[in-house]
């Protein structure tokens, strides 16, 4: 069990603290997702959730979703801003023993991927929030999300990103100007070639 030792008027007490932990995530609708960086794109998913000490009730308060590049939201360096998920009711009780999880379905997202990192992402995940999470990469933590890989046929569905912008260099713009008065001048000498030859 983890607790927290707090020093309340002289005292210590012992306060134990949620650890909640996610056994796996599967979108549930639709059937095929493809989000985009202009649309939002809608997706129902369920999520098993288990309580590493069932002697302290466990509540889940909300879910959050990221795109990353990580197949652990903890250990990527690249992340989305958070996601806000619905959840049918909240706070919502946790039942489940130290080696048991239970479904939560009907959660509901609405998605837009930011553009400036789309390239990036390879993961989408879902991480969970109760009174013992932080947000950060702690010991209370290190298990409170699940990530699906994104690309064909792979559980989190396909990222659509945008065509990235192609700049021309100078050095590109130079040799096309000069591929052109090359192209201009020989035109020009075969005109002339035709013009004397028909003088003839």
């Amino acid at each position: 069990m983890i607790s927290h030792i707090l020093i309340v008027a002289g005292c210590l007490a012992v306060v134990s603290a949620q650890d909640l932990w996610v056994d796996k995530v599967e979108i549930t609708s639709p059937d095929s997702v493809t989000y985009s960086t202009e649309a939002p794109t809608n997706i129902t998913f369920s999520i098993w959730i288990g309580n590493k000490d069932p002697e302290v009730h466990g509540e889940l308060t909300g879910i959050q979703v990221y795109f990353t590049n990580g197949s652990n939201y903890e250990d990527a360096s690249v992340k989305s801003e958070a996601i806000e998920v619905a959840i049918i009711e909240s706070p919502r009780s946790v039942e489940a023993g130290e080696d048991e999880s239970v479904e939560y379905g009907g959660n509901t997202a609405s998605i837009v991927v930011d553009a400036a990192q789309c390239e990036q992402y390879t993961n989408v995940c879902f991480l969970i929030q109760h009174p013992g999470s932080t947000g950060e990469s702690t010991d209370l933590a290190e298990d409170d999300d699940a990530c699906l890989a994104l690309g064909d046929n792979q559980p989190g569905g396909v990222l659509t990103c945008p065509e990235p912008d192609i700049e021309t260099s100078d050095d590109d713009k130079d040799n096309h100007a000069s591929h052109s008065g090359v192209n201009a001048l020989l035109c020009l000498v075969s005109m002339s070639v035709f013009v004397f030859a028909y003088m003839k």
